[in-house]
């Protein structure tokens, strides 16, 4: 959880609140850690996996119609800005 939280820029509570919807959509799969029972280990179950393949289209033409009313490169300067900030890659 901790590992996941970081790597989302998130505390951990509100990952959890985040990923329990998911959880009981049954879009995501919780199982212990073999090796540390108080780690938990996430998955996308096969529901989950059919919501992305919806949602990606959408997120598609989303994009599309952001770049079309900011442009092409204020877009990418936003997304350049956004990734210094959070540090992301």
């Amino acid at each position: 959880m901790n590992e996941l939280a970081d790597l989302l820029l998130m505390d951990r509570t509100t990952l959890l609140r985040a990923l329990k919807p998911l959880q009981l959509l049954e879009c995501l799969i919780s199982t212990r850690h073999p090796d540390e029972p108080r780690r938990h280990m996430f998955s996308l179950s096969q529901s989950g996996s059919l919501k992305i393949q919806e949602a990606k289209p959408l997120w598609e033409a989303a994009q599309i119609e952001y770049e079309t009313d900011i442009g092409p490169e204020h877009a990418r300067a936003l997304r350049s800005d956004m990734l210094s900030i959070t540090g992301g890659i």
